[in-house]
């Protein structure tokens, strides 16, 4: 499971740091042409 944190305007990216986000299952996968990937995410 990866951490992430926001990042710019809503944004997430990958946090060495713990957060109370976590993603729990990549839906579609970071697209550079799209500019964006989905996932599920937990909020504790």
């Amino acid at each position: 499971m990866d951490i992430i944190k926001a990042y710019n305007e809503g944004v997430r990216t990958v946090s060495q740091d713990p957060t109370n986000v976590r993603v729990m299952q990549v839906t579609t996968p970071y697209d550079s042409d799209k500019g964006y990937g989905v996932a599920f995410c937990l909020l504790k």
